[in-house]
């Protein structure tokens, strides 16, 4: 879709509580966002927190540098909340959101911003920015990716009533707050419509975004050369471990699978969950799985095309419909992808059926999701043609300029 004509080029206030180096989803998605912006001459500043201690990386701060150019970025001091317990880093986030409202106030004192863009989860950071919105007079779009509280609630993680009442009072206040919510599904969408009581005029879809042009970039980094896995058949896994991602399929597939020794698993990322992944690696002698810290952000499309097919599992605790991002970066990377959805999960699983690009059991198929690892190892000359369908389901539906259309537009309709 073509944006609307706008009559001057905006200045854009942009949250994200973590940014650039570290490769996690959310800061690749507002990177690609941001610079896309700039790129069209918007004038963009992202706020964002100092990453150590509190990010999955090992940058230190020496190495962050607070002119991205052509983003300018303002970090503010917060309490730690990498590696700490669920109430530990719920308290500390609760105290980060009181810093945007607070030092974000003092940092763009006397400055003007024509939109504000809020993410969400964590829900404390985007109301603290809707309200930072409030107080430059901007508009303020937020960008829904996830269901808190319900999500956590299904993943078993949130389970006391009087603090799942105060994240789903915080909920409906930001819902109130935003001038328009993008949910990341059509069942999103509707769950906000019928569960939340949100208006239809409110809500619009907007799905996770990618960068394109990293995926076509002439520099490649030859992980299977690094890795030694030249001759494996790599099943690649990229993103965060944690409970939400079900990651237990993979190594009990690595388990049923110990004694084809073309395939390897191929584990990228850190979390929650990557000390015990570690730990079952080793307690199960898993010599086919190779488990491996986050490379930098600049370098994951080169991981992506290194690999022959993307794994994709989600719990079956999760009563949530979402479309993770890494089955964006898969597809925009060419690989095919084998997922294990969790049941009711209809907008990943319209998406793998529309556009051919892999296949998918529901979550705790082990035996189903290693029959369709095998089957992919078999019929590899099908696998190029399976990945051309996804990178062309990338470019019409997920590319960063498709998304930065809607958001102008949506502004351009709250201007009247």
């Amino acid at each position: 879709m073509k944006s609307k004509a706008l009559k001057h080029q905006l200045s854009i206030l942009l949250f994200c509580d973590s940014f650039p180096p570290e490769i996690c989803s959310t800061a690749n998605l507002m990177k690609d966002l941001s610079y896309s912006l700039s790129n069209q001459g918007h004038n963009v500043t992202v706020m964002t927190f100092e990453p150590h201690g509190r990010v999955m990386s090992t940058f230190g701060k020496s190495e962050i540098s607070n002119s991205l150019e052509p983003v300018e970025v303002i970090r503010l001091e917060a309490p730690e909340t990498h590696n700490k317990g669920y109430i530990k880093r719920g308290i500390n986030t609760t105290l980060a959101s009181l810093k945007i409202v607070r030092d974000g106030s003092r940092r763009l004192v006397g400055r003007h911003f024509d939109l504000c863009l809020a993410y969400s989860p964590p829900v404390q950071y985007a109301l603290s920015v809707l309200k930072l919105s409030k107080k430059l007079g901007s508009s303020s779009l937020l960008l829904l990716r996830d269901l808190f509280p319900k999500v956590a609630v299904d993943l078993g993680i949130l389970n006391n009533r009087l603090i799942t009442k105060y994240y789903n009072m915080k909920e409906a206040n930001l819902y109130d707050e935003a001038d328009h919510i993008f949910a990341q599904s059509e069942s999103n969408a509707s769950y906000l419509l019928s569960q939340k009581g949100v208006s239809a005029d409110k809500v619009s879809v907007l799905y996770n975004w990618i960068d394109l042009k990293t995926f076509d970039s002439s520099d490649f980094r030859d992980f299977r050369s690094e890795f030694g896995i030249e001759n494996k058949f790599v099943c690649l896994y990229g993103g965060t471990l944690g409970p939400a991602q079900g990651l237990e399929i993979i190594l009990d597939s690595a388990e049923l699978l110990r004694d084809e020794k073309e395939i390897l698993f191929l584990i990228v990322g850190n979390g929650r969950s990557r000390d015990k992944m570690a730990e079952e690696i080793h307690i199960r002698k898993l010599e086919n799985v190779l488990l491996h810290d986050y490379v930098n952000a600049s370098e994951f499309p080169s991981l992506v095309k290194s690999a022959d097919v993307g794994l994709m599992p989600l719990s079956q605790k999760n009563k949530t419909a979402l479309i993770p991002g890494k089955i964006v970066s898969y597809m925009a990377g060419s690989i095919p992808i084998i997922a294990a959805l969790n049941k009711g999960n209809e907008d990943t699983a319209r998406i793998i059926e529309e556009c051919h690009c892999g296949e998918y059991v529901f979550s705790g198929n082990t035996q189903g999701f290693s029959d369709l690892i095998m089957k992919y190892r078999s019929m590899r000359a099908k696998l190029k043609e399976m990945g051309k369908n996804g990178r062309n389901y990338v470019e019409r539906n997920f590319d960063v300029e498709t998304a930065i259309n809607k958001v102008i537009s949506v502004f351009a309709d709250l201007q009247g």
